[in-house]
């Protein structure tokens, strides 16, 4: 089976940066997600999967079941489970939802679970989503009145921080890390300057670190003041009196 265009977790040379480029500048953007979804991936999903879309006999098909699957379900975390959800989806899900959407000039991805839409009316998607996904027995998040700190069905319009797959795309010229998630890194900084990182500093840096140089990938410039910061923190701690 191929993978749409729109597929973007698990495919080599695609990545969250390609999968949020394609929603740069949109008017609005909504976000959605599947409950639970490697556990809702039955063993049984799987089996049907194999004998039906890609016409394995029985046998192989149990046998195939069972190498990608673990105690009833689909590991999360296993180098085969991503592979498994881009085949499930492609048929149901990014097959009609793909089509629907160039009608409507809607872009749409996927990237694992996380679906993401965006145009100036992709509302007409979601409903269309939520059939797709109940295909394979899937269900997806719906909005509720009290939203969590990390609500999985979101609808944003351009006025507010549009975020796909951790990453803002309010701007055309390229996707940005928030200045939340900077400001997180930078205050982690801080607290290893102000604190020292006692029997955890060697991890804390290189925490830093690791946060630093993905910031440097979309905002060059907060990355290197961030370098600075982490820099002079380190010098304050190792000429502390011990």
């Amino acid at each position: 089976i191929a993978l749409g265009d729109g597929v973007h977790g698990g495919v080599r040379g695609r990545s969250p940066r390609t999968n949020a480029t394609d929603h740069l500048g949109q008017r609005c953007v909504i976000n959605l997600d599947v409950k639970k979804f490697f556990p809702n991936i039955r063993h049984y999903i799987v089996y049907r999967m194999f004998r039906q879309d890609l016409g394995f006999g029985r046998d192989v098909a149990r046998l195939l079941t069972r190498l990608t699957t673990y105690d009833g379900q689909v590991p999360q975390g296993a180098p085969t489970s991503t592979a498994i959800a881009n085949v499930l989806l492609s048929v149901p899900v990014d097959g009609p939802v793909t089509k629907r959407a160039k009608s409507l000039e809607v872009r749409y991805t996927r990237f694992v679970d996380d679906v993401t839409f965006s145009g100036s009316n992709p509302r007409p998607l979601i409903n269309l989503v939520g059939r797709t996904l109940s295909k394979r027995r899937l269900p997806m998040y719906r909005p509720k009145k009290n939203w969590s700190s990390k609500p999985k069905f979101k609808i944003t319009p351009r006025s507010e921080p549009q975020e796909v797959t951790g990453l803002l795309v309010n701007a055309r010229k390229g996707p940005s890390v928030s200045r939340q998630r900077r400001d997180k890194v930078r205050a982690t900084i801080f607290a290893l300057r102000k604190f020292g990182g006692g029997g955890n500093a060697e991890k804390a840096v290189r925490s830093i670190r690791g946060k630093i140089l993905h910031v440097r990938q979309f905002n060059p410039g907060s990355a290197k003041r961030l370098q600075r910061g982490l820099d002079a923190a380190l010098n304050q701690v190792s000429s502390a009196p011990r």
